[in-house]
Protein backbone atom coordinates (compact mmCIF):
# COMPACT_ATOMS: atom_id res chain seq x y z
CA UNK A 1 0.00 0.00 0.00
CA UNK A 2 2.80 2.54 0.68
CA UNK A 3 4.71 1.59 -2.67
CA UNK A 4 1.16 2.29 -4.06
CA UNK A 5 0.56 5.73 -2.11
CA UNK A 6 4.39 6.70 -3.43
CA UNK A 7 3.12 5.92 -7.13
CA UNK A 8 0.56 8.15 -6.66
CA UNK A 9 1.57 10.71 -5.70
CA UNK A 10 4.73 10.84 -8.26
CA UNK A 11 2.29 10.47 -10.91
CA UNK A 12 -0.22 13.73 -9.26
CA UNK A 13 2.96 15.65 -9.22
CA UNK A 14 4.17 15.02 -12.98
CA UNK A 15 0.22 15.95 -14.00
CA UNK A 16 0.32 19.44 -12.08
CA UNK A 17 3.68 20.41 -13.12
CA UNK A 18 3.13 20.34 -16.79
CA UNK A 19 -0.28 22.00 -15.79
CA UNK A 20 0.06 24.71 -18.80
CA UNK A 21 -0.58 22.43 -21.48
CA UNK A 22 -3.94 22.51 -23.17
CA UNK A 23 -6.54 21.23 -25.64
CA UNK A 24 -5.85 22.63 -29.04
CA UNK A 25 -7.93 20.96 -31.45
CA UNK A 26 -6.22 22.76 -34.19
CA UNK A 27 -3.27 20.18 -33.24
CA UNK A 28 -5.38 17.11 -33.76
CA UNK A 29 -7.20 17.60 -37.41
CA UNK A 30 -8.51 14.49 -38.77
CA UNK A 31 -6.96 12.39 -41.71
CA UNK A 32 -9.75 11.97 -43.84
CA UNK A 33 -9.83 9.13 -46.62
CA UNK A 34 -11.73 11.36 -49.26
CA UNK A 35 -10.81 13.95 -52.22
CA UNK A 36 -12.90 16.55 -54.14
CA UNK A 37 -13.29 19.81 -55.17
CA UNK A 38 -17.00 20.91 -54.16
CA UNK A 39 -18.43 23.25 -51.57
CA UNK A 40 -19.26 22.24 -47.77
CA UNK A 41 -20.63 23.59 -45.14
CA UNK A 42 -20.18 22.14 -41.69
CA UNK A 43 -21.90 22.69 -38.78
CA UNK A 44 -21.79 20.78 -35.50
CA UNK A 45 -24.66 20.64 -32.79
CA UNK A 46 -23.77 19.98 -29.32
CA UNK A 47 -25.98 17.60 -27.38
CA UNK A 48 -24.03 16.78 -24.17
CA UNK A 49 -26.91 16.63 -21.66
CA UNK A 50 -24.21 18.67 -18.91
CA UNK A 51 -23.98 21.57 -21.53
CA UNK A 52 -27.60 21.47 -22.62
CA UNK A 53 -29.05 21.49 -19.20
CA UNK A 54 -26.46 24.78 -18.59
CA UNK A 55 -24.24 22.53 -15.70
CA UNK A 56 -20.97 22.86 -17.42
CA UNK A 57 -19.96 25.60 -20.25
CA UNK A 58 -20.15 24.35 -24.16
CA UNK A 59 -16.09 24.63 -24.50
CA UNK A 60 -15.63 22.07 -21.45
CA UNK A 61 -13.67 18.65 -22.33
CA UNK A 62 -12.67 17.36 -19.77
CA UNK A 63 -12.41 16.44 -16.12
CA UNK A 64 -8.89 16.51 -13.89
CA UNK A 65 -8.67 14.83 -10.37
CA UNK A 66 -6.64 15.88 -7.74
CA UNK A 67 -5.15 13.56 -5.53
CA UNK A 68 -7.89 12.58 -3.81
CA UNK A 69 -10.20 12.61 -6.29
CA UNK A 70 -11.35 15.96 -6.37
CA UNK A 71 -13.05 17.42 -9.93
CA UNK A 72 -11.91 20.22 -11.27
CA UNK A 73 -13.70 21.18 -15.59
CA UNK A 74 -11.00 21.78 -18.21
CA UNK A 75 -11.55 23.78 -21.53
CA UNK A 76 -10.28 24.33 -25.01
CA UNK A 77 -7.48 26.42 -25.19
CA UNK A 78 -9.15 29.47 -26.52
CA UNK A 79 -12.25 28.67 -24.90
CA UNK A 80 -14.06 28.49 -27.81
CA UNK A 81 -17.55 25.67 -27.48
CA UNK A 82 -16.66 22.42 -28.01
CA UNK A 83 -18.72 22.09 -31.68
CA UNK A 84 -16.87 25.06 -33.05
CA UNK A 85 -13.96 23.49 -33.01
CA UNK A 86 -15.03 20.08 -33.88
CA UNK A 87 -16.40 22.19 -37.56
CA UNK A 88 -13.58 24.11 -37.81
CA UNK A 89 -10.99 21.11 -37.70
CA UNK A 90 -13.06 19.46 -40.39
CA UNK A 91 -13.40 22.35 -42.17
CA UNK A 92 -9.66 22.21 -42.27
CA UNK A 93 -9.33 18.45 -43.27
CA UNK A 94 -11.90 18.59 -45.93
CA UNK A 95 -10.13 21.74 -47.39
CA UNK A 96 -6.48 20.04 -46.91
CA UNK A 97 -8.10 17.20 -49.52
CA UNK A 98 -9.18 20.11 -52.10
CA UNK A 99 -12.94 21.33 -50.97
CA UNK A 100 -14.20 24.39 -50.40
CA UNK A 101 -15.77 24.05 -47.17
CA UNK A 102 -16.56 26.42 -44.46
CA UNK A 103 -17.62 25.98 -40.84
CA UNK A 104 -21.53 27.13 -39.55
CA UNK A 105 -22.02 27.83 -35.93
CA UNK A 106 -24.96 26.90 -34.15
CA UNK A 107 -26.00 27.66 -30.43
CA UNK A 108 -25.91 24.87 -28.17
CA UNK A 109 -29.17 25.36 -28.01
CA UNK A 110 -29.58 24.58 -31.52
CA UNK A 111 -32.31 21.67 -32.59
CA UNK A 112 -31.47 19.72 -35.41
CA UNK A 113 -34.05 21.41 -38.06
CA UNK A 114 -32.42 24.52 -36.95
CA UNK A 115 -28.91 23.40 -38.08
CA UNK A 116 -29.96 21.97 -40.95
CA UNK A 117 -31.74 25.53 -41.73
CA UNK A 118 -28.71 27.21 -40.80
CA UNK A 119 -26.54 24.79 -43.33
CA UNK A 120 -29.27 24.95 -46.13
CA UNK A 121 -28.63 28.75 -46.11
CA UNK A 122 -25.32 28.77 -47.01
CA UNK A 123 -26.12 27.31 -50.45
CA UNK A 124 -23.25 24.84 -50.47
CA UNK A 125 -23.61 21.94 -52.58
CA UNK A 126 -23.15 19.36 -49.44
CA UNK A 127 -23.33 19.66 -45.97
CA UNK A 128 -22.49 18.13 -42.79
CA UNK A 129 -24.26 18.09 -39.67
CA UNK A 130 -22.33 16.51 -36.77
CA UNK A 131 -23.97 16.26 -33.54
CA UNK A 132 -22.34 15.45 -30.64
CA UNK A 133 -24.03 13.45 -27.83
CA UNK A 134 -20.67 12.75 -25.68
CA UNK A 135 -16.91 14.25 -25.86
CA UNK A 136 -14.91 14.35 -22.93
CA UNK A 137 -11.49 13.14 -21.16
CA UNK A 138 -11.33 12.01 -17.56
CA UNK A 139 -7.90 11.93 -15.86
CA UNK A 140 -7.31 10.55 -12.90
CA UNK A 141 -4.62 7.81 -12.70
CA UNK A 142 -5.39 6.91 -16.17
CA UNK A 143 -6.91 8.86 -18.71
CA UNK A 144 -10.28 7.75 -19.88
CA UNK A 145 -12.47 9.39 -22.78
CA UNK A 146 -16.10 9.42 -23.99
CA UNK A 147 -17.68 9.96 -27.37
CA UNK A 148 -20.58 9.89 -28.58
CA UNK A 149 -20.69 11.32 -32.75
CA UNK A 150 -23.27 11.43 -35.50
CA UNK A 151 -22.74 12.49 -38.76
CA UNK A 152 -25.42 13.17 -41.51
CA UNK A 153 -24.49 14.11 -44.56
CA UNK A 154 -27.29 16.35 -46.97
CA UNK A 155 -27.43 17.23 -50.32
CA UNK A 156 -28.63 21.41 -51.17
CA UNK A 157 -31.84 20.49 -50.69
CA UNK A 158 -31.13 19.13 -46.84
CA UNK A 159 -31.58 15.10 -48.25
CA UNK A 160 -30.19 12.68 -46.20
CA UNK A 161 -27.63 11.20 -48.21
CA UNK A 162 -25.54 9.00 -46.00
CA UNK A 163 -24.79 8.92 -41.71
CA UNK A 164 -22.59 7.21 -39.86
CA UNK A 165 -22.39 7.17 -36.36
CA UNK A 166 -19.32 6.56 -33.59
CA UNK A 167 -18.99 5.36 -29.53
CA UNK A 168 -16.73 4.85 -27.79
CA UNK A 169 -16.22 4.92 -23.74
CA UNK A 170 -12.47 3.56 -22.50
CA UNK A 171 -9.68 3.98 -21.16
CA UNK A 172 -7.30 6.40 -23.65
CA UNK A 173 -4.09 5.46 -22.31
CA UNK A 174 -1.55 5.83 -19.06
CA UNK A 175 0.24 9.31 -18.72
CA UNK A 176 2.91 10.86 -16.51
CA UNK A 177 2.03 14.37 -17.37
CA UNK A 178 -0.65 16.75 -18.03
CA UNK A 179 0.26 17.13 -21.72
CA UNK A 180 0.49 13.12 -22.12
CA UNK A 181 -3.34 12.92 -20.88
CA UNK A 182 -4.04 16.14 -23.05
CA UNK A 183 -2.42 13.79 -26.02
CA UNK A 184 -4.14 10.41 -25.17
CA UNK A 185 -7.84 12.38 -24.86
CA UNK A 186 -7.37 14.00 -27.81
CA UNK A 187 -5.57 11.55 -29.84
CA UNK A 188 -8.57 9.86 -29.15
CA UNK A 189 -11.04 11.84 -30.18
CA UNK A 190 -9.36 12.46 -33.41
CA UNK A 191 -9.08 8.61 -33.85
CA UNK A 192 -12.96 8.54 -33.56
CA UNK A 193 -13.59 11.60 -35.98
CA UNK A 194 -11.37 9.93 -38.72
CA UNK A 195 -13.73 6.61 -38.13
CA UNK A 196 -16.87 8.83 -38.60
CA UNK A 197 -16.10 10.20 -42.05
CA UNK A 198 -14.06 7.38 -43.51
CA UNK A 199 -16.84 5.13 -43.57
CA UNK A 200 -17.59 4.11 -47.20
CA UNK A 201 -20.85 5.71 -47.62
CA UNK A 202 -19.83 8.92 -46.11
CA UNK A 203 -16.99 9.14 -48.19
CA UNK A 204 -18.99 8.25 -51.18
CA UNK A 205 -21.48 10.90 -50.01
CA UNK A 206 -19.07 13.62 -50.06
CA UNK A 207 -17.13 12.97 -53.19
Amino acid sequence: MKIRSIASVVIIAAFISTGCASYNFSSYTPTLQLKGTGTIAVASVDQRSYVLKKENDPSYISTARGTFGNPWSEYTSNEEPVASEVSRIICAALNKNGFSSQPVFVAPSADIQEAENALKAKNSAKSVLVQIGEMRGDIWMGDRCYVDLKVRILDEQSNLLAQNRVKFEGSAGMSFGKSGAIDNIMGKIKVKLEELFNAPDVVGALQ
